[in-house]
């Protein structure tokens, strides 16, 4: 099955497997930013805060209030050897194929196969991620996401510890959508977990 997910995520993710970087709304600026990022975090300021040669080299502490997870995932693996766009790109496709995978184990558990496999077509296909994938450019929504299948299914398995990860990652990548999604993620911990003492 999971063979049949990556196919199902496969034309979501199409364009980014082609060589160089696509244009977007946020897309320039994710990759400036990530250069500066890198820059500071190999010259040995942690957390990265201020990028000092942004702004006409008069510096820009932007990395004070934005989200800050896919810049350090980013680094990581630009630091491995994958240039700047292809960081981002990775960073993108892996969290649709995650998010995607996630909640099909998440929807298999409760309708079986079939209707789960319909449900992860329709999340894969999601407009908001499809919107924030090829026209805004909004890395963190699309990895926010991932972090919101992880945590469902976090809850389902009773997974104390994935579910903390998850809603760090969630919050640390994308504050706004962590508003959006959080009132949903406990509405549904209450529900799956409803006279379960050992659930979350």
């Amino acid at each position: 099955m999971s063979g049949l997910i990556f196919l199902i995520c496969l034309p979501v993710v199409w364009s980014l497997i082609k060589n160089g970087y696509y244009y977007s709304h946020d897309g320039a600026f994710h990759l400036v930013r990530l250069g500066h990022f890198y820059n500071e975090l190999v010259a040995g300021q942690f957390p990265v805060r201020y990028a000092q040669d942004l702004l006409f080299r008069h510096g820009y502490p932007v990395f004070n209030y934005f989200y800050p997870l896919l810049y350090y995932l980013g680094s990581v693996l630009h630091f491995i050897g994958f240039d700047l766009g292809t960081s981002l790109k990775l960073l993108m496709g892996l969290s649709v194929v995650g998010s995607v995978w996630f909640l099909y184990l998440f929807l298999e558990k409760l309708y079986g196969k079939w209707p789960a496999l319909v449900g992860s077509i329709l999340w894969a296909y999601f407009p908001y991620r499809l919107l924030a994938l090829y026209v805004t450019g909004s890395i963190g929504v699309i990895m926010s996401l991932f972090w919101v299948s992880l945590a469902l299914l976090a809850i389902q398995r009773w997974k104390l510890s994935l579910f903390s990860i998850s809603l760090t990652g969630l919050i640390l990548s994308h504050n706004v959508s962590a508003l959006m999604f959080l009132p949903v993620i406990f509405l549904v911990s209450l529900v799956l977990n409803w006279g379960n003492k050992g659930g979350i």
